[in-house]
């Protein structure tokens, strides 16, 4: 039974997160059906709320609606995280320009750092993952421009499924810290086209990665 009955069962914000952590999570596997029926049991809400909240995935891009057949989890595949992380390097890179232009780097940024660095990535793998994302969306809203948040949490929900989907195949390293640590030190230094080049290297080594993962997949899989 999901943890949903400690928090507000009655509205759909509520079952949309408590759904997408369950993705997450793997307690709904990728390519799995999802059922009104089994969703309306499992959070101890109404089918419409239920609904409501299939349709807020749907439009997160982690549900997948398949015509006559159902709704299913995301499966996601190397060209989605392309796609994906080739968006997300656009928006990340222009947000650390702009941070670079104004020339300081906000409180917010240095505290989701320091977050990071206080995990340990070997026992709180779920943490650590979420701290690092919490990073580099705080780096993007530092910028404080809202279309361009707007815009980076359009993908957000994808970039999270990218990864926690690829826990088995692809590292999230601990040494993501010193990379975050090293951009933002260029920052405070003012050298913004270093830490503009460190953000993009850093989106492409993870994309590397997660081609490697799946090459070795495809492998085990033929």
């Amino acid at each position: 039974m999901s943890n949903i009955h400690s928090r507000i069962v009655s509205t759909v914000d509520a079952v949309t997160e408590a759904l997408e952590e369950d993705i997450y999570s793997n307690k709904f596997f990728p390519g799995a059906m999802i059922t009104e029926t089994e969703l309306t049991a499992r959070y101890g809400v109404s089918r419409n709320t239920v609904r409501e909240a299939i349709a807020n995935l749907i439009n997160k891009g982690i549900l997948v609606k398949v015509i006559n057949k159902g709704v299913y989890v995301k499966k996601v595949t190397f060209s989605d995280v392309k796609e994906i992380f080739h968006l997300r390097k656009l928006f990340e890179v222009k947000a650390v320009s702009i941070i670079g232009e104004r020339g300081t780097v906000p409180d917010s940024v240095i505290a989701a750092l320091n977050k990071l660095k206080s995990l340990d990535i070997n026992t709180e793998w779920n943490s650590y993952v979420a701290a690092d994302f919490g990073f580099h969306t705080a780096l993007v809203d530092a910028a404080d421009s809202p279309r361009l948040s707007r815009l980076y949490n359009t993908i957000s929900a994808e970039v999270k499924l990218c990864i926690y989907q690829s826990r088995d195949i692809m590292p999230v390293l601990q040494e993501n810290y010193y990379d975050h640590g090293l951009i933002v030190e260029c920052l405070k230094n003012k050298e913004v086209d270093r830490a503009m080049d460190l953000i993009s290297k850093h989106i492409d080594s993870a994309v590397e990665h997660f081609k490697e993962g799946f090459e070795v997949l495809n492998k085990l899989n033929k």
